[in-house]
């Protein structure tokens, strides 16, 4: 927490994430443990990874889906699951017909 504020962002939980962080004016960040791992294709051709963080709380579960793209892309290759991250003042991706937008 204190890292991601002292990069002026302000902390957010999982499970307090919903559209209002859509409409969030500040940059957020928040942190959470490497569940899954997708390896994709963009509509372009270029490869990417999409990570499904989670708070792993069976009370009130909350997961959050990260797209990375070209040198997170790369870097993230060496993840593995179970690994912490923090997710520092991520850019929504505007949604497409008929799907949610996400985070990158």
């Amino acid at each position: 927490r204190e890292r991601i504020e002292s990069d002026g962002c302000r902390f957010m939980r999982l499970d307090a994430l919903g559209a209002h962080t859509v409409a969030c004016s500040s940059a957020w960040g928040s942190v959470g443990i490497l569940t899954r791992v997708e390896q994709r294709t963009t509509g372009k051709g270029h490869p990417c990874t999409r990570w499904t963080l989670s708070n792993l709380r069976a009370d009130r579960p909350a997961s959050l889906h990260v797209w990375l793209h070209d040198q997170a892309h790369r870097a993230g290759l060496r993840a593995e699951r179970g690994q912490v991250f923090a997710v520092l003042a991520p850019r929504l991706i505007p949604q497409a017909r008929g799907q949610t937008g996400h985070w990158q």
